[in-house]
């Protein structure tokens, strides 16, 4: 599975839960997966942001369904999947381990696929798999070339060379050391006294003589050995050994390397030397008085042990049937209490004192005082019966099956800091939830609240309004109201009639016609109407008639004494005759013309006008004259019919209604 990366990769997410991501859209200044690069199916590195929780893994993507799978390798969930709010942030980048710092020392180990242009390694190459390649070449050689047929060149130095056969028959193939040997070849790179072959189908190499040093790690003989010298870690056989022969025991300073030891081989005495075997060893029995070192597995029937002991690994008992740990008396009379493994049950049982049946964990502190203990169950823990826990039990989760009874306070949360709960019902949807974040208890789908009669208090005063009463509220219609009845009761009075009004006679309240008997206006009120019929419910007065009306701001009254048609109808003005006397008239002239003394008459008489004219004082030029002064600028009087206005009247005030 090949790990591909892409650059400013970075997206929403409103999943929820553990599972498969969907992904939503890029964040402002990045990029989709898609947009860097990455197509369907290909595995991508992934971080999760969720607040302060975060996820590292890897995981599958899928274009169709914008979705990425989820493999975690570190979180802060305990390296497990966390739990998604629904706002988190996905991006893509590299891991640690997908990292290598050369620093000299460290080694590059992957379980993936390393992809080269070219490889150079300046030291070994140990290759646990399988080592595939186009070519291989040995010093610039081909490998092929270096291999041919069963001929192997230029393996000087060596470890192993691995000769292998071209044909398939039981036969004696000459090991040719030199390009072109054959049996009859003289110097072929080993001294030979007769064929030197190798026979492929049983693994052997034959020679008629070995002459020289033979050197091998293991070496198996299935006939004689004849040696003229062996030597063991350059000391002779025979030295070693020596003592064998009618002696008491076998002394050694190195090692002693036996394929058995017999039974009657007598007592091996190592002075301060240990003893050291890759085999078995069998004994009747082992008395040991100082350490026992023990690197690999020991296989026990049995064991007593009468002093403490320390397992600083794994302790494994294993049996047949049901393997048992026994706890007795020390001189093993009464057995007090023992585990045994039941099935897949680990089962602890008190014997001979049921009242003290049960595992009590403790501790000590430096001071040697028992303190509380502690029990850690990384699985599950299962109780049959009672658990009685007389301090606190901290829970990160729990999940309670069967009925549950609580004796005390039960709390969640603490002052200003509280926790969601959520009541479930049997409905789909249906729950009650404490919202810590908006401080409110809501009611669900199909969750509702039963309250019986009598038992809601809102502060300290008790609502005994009953559930008939307060229904009463949803039969409420366009123009109805809800009010006390005759009982005392609540109850909906019907939207009224038109032109009805609400009225009460004191006690109860009704709908009735307006102006029909209502007390909405006091009886004995004056109202004006614009109407010549008073309406229905007042009585038309006829005590003022043909008077005007007077808007007052004091007391009202009436006054006046001419009728309202009498002040104001259309009346002849008359004058007396008067004469008027020269003493009462303003002082004026006339102007008068005259004849001359010829006949010739100027303004058409033909005499002197009669009358007294001054001649002196009123001659002017031409033929005209005025006439003395007269009248003496007196006054004189008018008498006509005097009109009355006093008008009769009513006062009114002007009033709104509160």
């Amino acid at each position: 599975m090949a790990i591909v990366l892409g650059n400013r990769a970075k997206m929403s997410t409103s999943t929820t839960g553990t599972g498969t991501i969907t992904l939503g859209s890029a964040l402002s200044g990045y990029q989709t997966f898609a947009q860097a690069g990455i197509t369907n199916g290909q595995t991508v590195r992934y971080t999760i942001e969720d607040g302060t929780n975060f996820e590292i893994g890897s995981g599958v993507f899928t274009s169709s369904g914008t979705t990425l799978t989820r493999s975690v390798t570190e979180s802060s969930n305990s390296d497990n999947a966390i739990t998604l709010s629904g706002s988190a942030e996905v991006f893509i980048t590299a891991s640690a381990a997908d990292i290598f710092v050369n620093d000299g020392a460290t080694s590059l180990t992957t379980t993936g696929v390393g992809t080269f242009a070219s490889l150079d390694i300046s030291g070994d190459v140990d290759v646990d798999g399988t080592l595939e390649a186009d070519a291989i070449t040995v010093n610039g050689t081909a490998l092929a070339t270096v291999i041919a047929g069963t001929t192997v060149t230029n393996a000087t130095n060596s470890a192993h060379v691995l000769v292998t056969d071209n044909e398939s028959t039981n036969e004696e193939n000459l090991i040719a050391f030199v390009e072109g040997a054959t049996s009859s070849t003289g110097n072929v790179g080993l001294e030979m006294d007769g064929n030197f072959t190798y026979n492929p189908s049983t693994g052997t190499v034959s020679a008629t003589v070995f002459k020289g040093n033979i050197d091998a790690v293991d070496g198996d003989f299935d006939g004689t050995l004849e040696a003229d010298a062996i030597t063991i870690g350059g000391t002779a056989v025979g030295s070693i050994f020596s003592p064998i022969a009618g002696g008491t025991g076998i002394v050694t300073t190195g090692a002693l390397d036996a394929g058995s030891i017999t039974s009657g081989f007598g007592a091996i005495n190592n002075g301060a030397s240990n003893i050291t075997t890759t085999g078995v060893g069998t004994f009747a029995s082992l008395d040991i008085s100082g350490d026992i070192d023990v690197d690999g597995t020991t296989n026990l029937d049995g064991f007593t042990s009468v002093g403490n002991g320390t397992i600083t690994g794994d302790l494994v008992i294993q049996d047949t049937g049901f393997p048992r740990i026994t706890l007795q008396d020390l001189d093993g009379t009464n057995t007090r209490s023992f585990i045994d493994h039941s099935g897949s049950d680990l089962i602890f049982t008190a014997q001979n004192n049921t009242a003290h049946g049960r595992i009590t964990f403790n501790r000590y502190n430096n001071s040697s005082t028992v303190t509380s203990g502690y029990f850690d169950a990384a699985g599950k823990l299962f109780i049959n019966g009672d658990l009685d826990v007389d301090g606190t039990t901290n829970l990160d989760a729990v999940d309670i099956d069967g009925a549950v009874q609580l004796d005390a306070t039960l709390t969640v949360g603490a002052n200003d800091q509280g926790y969601d709960v959520i009541l479930y019902g049997d409905t789909a949807s249906a729950n009650v939830t404490w919202d810590t974040s908006a401080d409110d208890l809501i009611f669900n789908g199909a969750a509702g609240l039963v309250v019986p009669k009598d038992k809601i208090t809102i502060g300290s005063t008790a609502v005994t309004t009953t559930a008939a009463e307060i229904n009463q509220l949803d039969a409420i219609t366009r123009g109805s109201i809800v009010y006390g009845n005759s009982s005392g009761a609540t109850a909906r009075l019907a939207a009224g009639d038109a032109d009805t009004v609400l009225t009460s006679d004191g006690t109860d309240i009704s709908w009735a016609a307006a102006g029909g008997g209502g007390t909405e206006i006091p009886s004995g009120t004056l109202m004006l109407f614009n109407q010549t019929a008073a309406p229905t419910g007042f009585t038309k007065s006829t005590t003022h008639n043909d008077k005007a009306i007077r808007i007052t701001s004091g007391t009202v009254g009436t006054g006046g004494s001419v009728a309202f048609e009498t002040a104001f109808a259309s009346q002849a003005v008359s004058v007396a005759a008067t004469t008027i006397a020269i003493s009462t008239m303003a002082a004026h002239k006339h102007v008068a013309g005259f004849a001359g003394v010829n006949s010739s008459a100027s303004f058409g008489v033909s005499s002197a006008p009669n009358g007294n004219i001054n001649s002196q004082s009123g001659q002017t030029t031409g033929n005209h004259a005025n006439t003395s002064t007269v009248g003496g600028g007196g006054s004189h009087t008018h008498t006509g019919t005097a009109i009355d206005l006093d008008v009769l009247y009513v006062d009114v005030i002007i009033a709104s209604k509160d």
